[in-house]
């Protein structure tokens, strides 16, 4: 199927003709937005806020939150189905396209570089718990001291200061990789921080990739068809169709208490983290600041769906494999579920091994038979109790990373003793071994 993406701004034109918009034309607080985007996010629509206000200010940038509140608007924004949409971002990572580098500087409308540079922006204190209003739809724009490699990931980041934003960076990826290197020879890291992309590129920077420009995984999707411009203030390529772009650099050694923050599975603790000095902020006239509610359905789906593809390319090189989730039990990021074709013994454990490799942040991944629905966790789980002896089904792997938002390791012992344990995944084999017509579905008997 031939994908036809949708820009932010005709996405949500289309949720706002099909009745899944809860557009808010009255004033807002701005302290008062998650209030109003949780009671929206239950009822499975969009929100559209075209006023914000404060005691500060009078107004705002609009802000949108929500859009891709299930798996099925997540295919749409892409021009896509559920059924395809996976195999359209395997074909996409499997085939990047490089983009035609653009001259071009870019030019949103406003540009702003001194001041308050973010007091236009309408960010947002979700939870009691979080340090601060974070920025939680951040996609980041950096690159490779040594090759000269774009990427593209996205990162939660707070504002501490007129023009400074402290920024999570986690060890192992991308970002921190460029960061590291780019201390070692004593220079910042240049970075464009991009608010409001179009779903295309949200999903492609969601994709973890090895040494691939995740632009050209977009650029594959949307045909070889994408726009980019130079940045003003640093070395970079960015695509032309953006609501916001803040262009800055993270500077060796400079680091500040960040966090917590209420993630996908739990409070993220604090932890000092690198921090960007943004020189300017560029805007279009009328743009729309896009917020990702944390714990949503929708900072799942975009964190996991991404990982699907990446999972079902390396596992596939040991099996078969029908399909790949990403459960709701794991908040679509710690846990995978794999439908295979099982050929002999061991095959299951192959595939887990492969899918901890693509993606490291699992915890658990279960292996199923083509004769489960991966989509009802119900039915996952029937074959979990049904088809596993524990003593030999079950493999735990000890002392091998893992997510740095699982903190089940961390335990409170005797005398109130805080413990922190290795962290560990399991793999569970949940195919059949023993006789099969003792697994069969039983059919109703005809008369």
């Amino acid at each position: 199927m031939k994908a036809k993406p949708q820009t932010l701004r005709g996405f949500l034109r289309k949720l706002m003709e099909k009745g899944l918009v809860e557009k808010v034309s009255r004033p807002v607080n701005l302290e008062s937005i998650p209030v109003h985007q949780y009671k929206v996010i239950k009822q499975r629509k969009a929100v559209f806020f075209e006023r914000i206000v404060s005691k500060s200010r009078d107004s705002y940038l609009k802000l949108v939150s929500n859009l891709f509140f299930d798996r099925k608007r997540i295919a749409n924004s892409l021009g896509l189905t559920e059924r395809s949409l996976g195999m359209e971002l395997l074909h996409a990572i499997n085939n990047p396209r490089p983009y035609i580098p653009n001259q071009e500087t870019l030019d949103l409308g406003f540009t702003k570089t001194n001041g308050n540079l973010f007091s236009e922006l309408p960010i947002v204190k979700h939870f009691r718990e979080d340090r601060g209003p974070y920025i939680t739809s951040a996609v980041v724009v950096s690159r490779d001291p040594e090759t000269g490699r774009q990427n593209l990931s996205i990162h939660r980041m707070m504002p501490i200061s007129r023009n400074k934003l402290v920024v999570r960076v986690v060890e192992g990826r991308d970002l921190h990789k460029f960061y590291v290197k780019a201390a070692k020879q004593k220079k910042p890291l240049d970075v464009a921080v991009l608010i409001g992309v179009d779903p295309v590129i949200l999903l492609a920077a969601a994709t973890s990739t090895e040494n691939i420009d995740e632009m050209f995984i977009a650029n594959s999707l949307l045909k070889g068809e994408l726009k980019v411009a130079r940045c003003n203030e640093v070395d970079l390529n960015v695509p032309k169709n953006v609501e916001i772009v803040l262009e800055g650099k993270i500077y060796p050694g400079e680091k500040v208490e960040e966090g917590p923050f209420v993630e996908i599975i739990g409070v993220d603790i604090e932890r000092k983290q690198p921090v960007i000095t943004v020189y300017s902020v560029s805007r279009k006239k009328d743009a729309i600041y896009y917020d990702i509610f944390p714990t949503s359905m929708e900072h799942e789906l975009l964190m996991g769906i991404p990982r699907e593809p990446v999972i079902y390319k390396a596992a596939s090189k040991h099996c078969e494999v029908m399909e790949v989730v990403m459960s709701p039990a794991g908040s679509h990021w710690v846990e995978a579920v794999v439908k295979i074709k099982k050929e002999f013994e061991d095959q299951p454990f192959l595939v887990g091994i492969s899918a901890f490799h693509a993606h490291p942040s699992l915890k658990r991944v279960i292996i199923v038979d083509e004769d489960v629905n991966i989509h009802d966790y119900v039915e996952i789980q029937k074959a979990v109790i049904q088809r596993t002896y524990p003593p030999l089904d079950y493999h735990v792997i000890k002392g091998i990373m893992g997510s740095s938002l699982d903190h089940s390791n961390i335990r409170v012992e005797r005398k109130e003793k805080t413990v922190e344990y290795p962290k560990c995944k399991e793999i569970i084999d949940a195919t059949i071994k023993g006789p099969p017509y003792v697994y069969l579905k039983p059919k109703v008997a005809q008369t």
